[in-house]
């Protein structure tokens, strides 16, 4: 009952965008595909970029312009749109304090034209946090830093932008979602799913599943020991539990890696399949229920949002409220309802909180 309920928020709301589509003539911008190659500069502190941004108009009229956001620290140094350079200005964006770049088309594209951008720019991280660090032992670069440009953010309408990505970083070890390939010698991650771009890199020692569980790999801090090795078999076959039973639901998905990685910042982070488990799950006697609903969550959104894009007015229902009920349900099965009543009562307390504050 609770699955087929779900699966109908999901086709009513996915409608909803279409709706609105047709109230107000305008452009919109969707990102088609990323391909970022970065290079990360540990003396500078700073990450310099070249991304590749491929776009469509989904909107209902010609645009004139392509508009995109950064952090408000990263410089851009040059857009160029279809391998032509074009001129761009800054505005300041009220909405998550960003910065909002508009470059100038050559000629107005017309709805459901296409368009390839090019942007160079360098991000300096002054201060280590969860979402931006640069550290010799552990730099990870993750959404919610806006450390790449995307027209639309979480703040926006639309919600964020999401869809395939290629990714290459300068550095040893790093991780991220999608498959990882070999590229004239550096590593380069491939993601086929609707996602957003980030990474990790760290120093991990790695377990892999076996049989049916082959492809999905924990990352262990360096040096674990036997028992955190075994109660990094026992996520994997949390994961692979939790990923057969969301294939019963909404049936096969793209083949994807999935990846638990110890970090030691972001933790509670999952996009296309790789989620980031605080490094003291690992030690623990037994799993822990915030950890069993991250692993939970993180193969939900290989179908919710991955494999099918959510996007449009009212996506974050989607995106995060939908994914945190469908974890809940397979905790339910898997561990009892008084497990999913707890994870329930969570969820309201920290809603409360909000609630307080700010008018639903």
């Amino acid at each position: 009952m609770f699955s087929a309920a779900a699966l109908s928020i999901f086709a009513i709301l996915s409608l909803s965008p279409a709706t609105a589509a047709q109230e107000e003539a305008r452009a919109v911008w969707q990102v088609m595909s990323f391909d970022l190659n970065v290079s990360v500069r540990q003396a500078e502190r700073d990450l310099s970029t070249l991304a590749i941004l491929k776009a469509r108009n989904v909107g209902n009229a010609s645009a004139t312009t392509f508009t995109f956001r950064l952090d408000p620290k990263a410089t851009v140094r040059a857009v160029e749109v279809n391998g032509a350079s074009t001129g761009f200005r800054f505005v300041t964006e009220t909405r998550g304090d960003l910065q909002r770049v508009t470059a100038t088309l050559a000629g107005p594209a017309a709805p459901g034209a296409n368009i390839t951008v090019n942007i160079t720019y360098a991000f300096p991280v002054e201060t280590n946090s969860g979402f931006a660090a640069i550290s010799p032992i552990a730099t990870q670069f993750l959404p919610d830093s806006f450390w790449y440009p995307s027209p639309n953010t979480p703040y926006t309408v639309r919600g964020a932008d999401t869809a395939p990505f290629r990714l290459a970083v300068n550095l040893p070890n790093f991780v991220s979602s999608g498959v990882e390939k070999e590229n004239s010698g550096s590593k380069v991650f491939e993601q086929e799913l609707n996602g957003q771009p980030f990474f990790v890199q760290g120093d991990w020692d790695k377990v892999e599943g076996t049989g049916e569980n082959k492809s999905i790999t924990a990352y262990v801090p360096k040096g674990s020991g036997q028992d955190e090795r075994k109660q990094a078999e026992l996520l994997i076959v949390l994961a692979a539990q939790a990923r057969a039973y969301f294939e019963g639901l909404f049936g096969p998905t793209l083949s994807v890696p999935i990846r638990l990685v110890a970090a030691r910042r972001g933790a509670g982070f999952s996009d296309g399949g790789t989620v980031l488990i605080e490094s003291a799950a690992f030690r623990r006697a037994k799993i822990d229920s915030n950890t069993a609903r991250q692993i939970s969550e993180a193969m939900a959104r290989i179908w919710v949002g991955g494999q099918t894009a959510v996007r449009g007015d009212g996506s974050g229902v989607l995106r995060e409220g939908l994914v945190r009920f469908l974890a809940i349900l397979f905790m339910e099965k898997q561990f009892g309802r008084d497990t999913a009543a707890a994870e329930i009562l969570r969820g309201r307390i920290a809603y409360a909180k909000i609630a307080r504050k700010t008018v639903p």
